[in-house]
């Protein structure tokens, strides 16, 4: 089975709140019929993403083994967790075909190394090739704001419709084992850094490619932390949504340490 994987950075499941994102929206419904997994791993504090993705993407409880939450950009000791660990070079050690579907500008490829996500980590450790401002205008990318919309890079991109970004994103998943797009501004609008007009945007895309993908390919939706699902701008420890389409689960997934393991399963089939 290939795995097309929507990582949404900080949606939680709130028990009686659903913060910024309407009941009725797609996203809303995909939270709803989503499993609650723990993002905390039994560590105090506010879960972060540096620690969550780390452990996401890995495998492991890496918020133990630092014993902290750490904020967005990795350090020394979870860059050598990402290293050793990573859910992409795992899957190329099976020949599985791996895709990080986000386009990178060339800056940001060049940009200072501390300000380099979990993801580009990921990307650059696995040595799988990052997708650039050529792939995007050639419909082979997408990029983080889904319609190009904030584009910053040095080539002029058009503008798209987010239901055409979602007829990518099928395409690039139709070709590969496992292909993964990383959402953060539901993460950004939770902490007032983004307008809220992106979900709507958000919402087109998600219901183009829930309508829309073939039934050999299996999506995963799934987050690092709570933080648009309550009311403040803060992180929350509210569980986070599993939402699985085409595949029915074998084994219990409880956290999302379980999830790296949740997608090597998947492949395999």
């Amino acid at each position: 089975m290939k795995t097309l994987m929507i990582f949404l950075d900080g949606v939680g499941i709130a028990e009686n709140s659903t913060g910024l994102i309407p009941k009725n929206s797609v996203l809303g419904n995909i939270i709803m019929n989503s499993l609650p997994i723990d993002a905390c791993l039994g560590v105090e504090g506010l879960p972060q993403s540096g620690t969550g993705q780390t452990s996401l993407f890995c495998g492991v409880n890496s918020q133990k083994m630092i014993s902290r939450h750490q904020y967005a950009y990795p350090d020394e000791k979870l860059k050598q967790i990402i290293k050793k660990h990573n859910l992409f070079s795992a899957l190329k050690s099976q020949k599985k075909k791996v895709c990080f579907a986000n386009a990178y500008t060339q800056n940001y490829i060049e940009c200072d190394t501390r300000r380099r996500s979990v993801t580009t980590w990921m990307t650059l450790y696995s040595k799988t090739r990052p997708l650039i401002e050529k792939d995007l205008l050639e419909n082979k990318a997408v990029y983080h704001d889904i319609a190009n919309e904030t584009y910053g890079g040095n080539i002029k991109i058009p503008i798209i419709t987010p239901e055409k970004a979602g007829e990518n994103l099928l395409n690039i998943a139709s070709k590969n084992d496992f292909t993964l797009f990383e959402y953060f501004l539901t993460d950004r609008m939770g902490h007032g850094r983004e307008s809220l007009k992106y979900l709507e945007v958000l919402n087109r895309f998600l219901n183009k490619i829930i309508e829309e993908i073939s039934d050999d390919i299996v999506l995963l939706i799934s987050s690092d932390h709570g933080n648009i699902e309550i009311e403040g701008r803060s992180h929350s420890r509210n569980p986070v949504p599993l939402f699985l389409k085409n595949y029915n689960l074998i084994k219990p997934v409880n956290n999302i340490s379980q999830i790296k393991n949740l997608i090597i399963e998947i492949t395999s089939l």
